[in-house]
């Protein structure tokens, strides 16, 4: 996904930097960006530390793109088919729980600061907490109602393509 991100779309087919997009794409492809930028820019990562929206963008776009694409694919498989539990979990929620633990990590405060500055990938936490609640699969597998904390709105969530 990230050949169709903020900094990947300025790229043609053959790998130069062009312009290739019309101005109304472009400004429909910024506009559906800033839902993230924004949704981001109001994580308090610490005490009155926020993330940067606009710097983690393109992975967060990847991060949003990943999820859709994986998950249509996983649909496709007989596991996903057959709608089996296993431990309690049906397959799609055992996609979404593989998902997140992919990210789960217990960073110090000074890392944390650290990583804000310097990572273009948001944090662990946030590629989880803040990307599940766009996608609207994670909602269908795990009943998510408009009183559960993560729940979003259709309107503010993030749809990029």
């Amino acid at each position: 996904t990230h050949g169709f991100d903020d900094q990947g779309r300025k790229f043609d087919k053959e790998g130069n930097l062009a312009e290739w997009w019309s101005a109304e794409d472009a400004e429909r492809f910024e506009k559906r960006a800033n839902v993230l930028v924004d949704y981001f820019n109001n994580i308090e990562v610490l005490d009155t530390v926020h993330a940067n929206g606009r710097y983690t963008l393109g992975e967060n776009i990847a991060d949003h793109g990943g999820l859709q694409v994986s998950y249509h694919a996983f649909q496709k498989t007989r596991q996903a088919q057959s709608n089996e539990l296993f431990d309690g979990f049906t397959p799609a929620q055992r996609f979404f729980l593989s998902y997140a633990a992919l990210w789960a990590g217990n960073v110090r405060d000074a890392e944390i600061l650290r990583l804000t500055k310097v990572d273009p990938h948001s944090l662990g936490k946030w590629r989880v907490d803040a990307a599940l609640p766009h996608i609207g699969a994670w909602y269908e597998a795990f009943g998510i109602q408009p009183t559960d904390p993560m729940y979003l709105p259709v309107e503010e969530r993030a749809s990029i393509w």
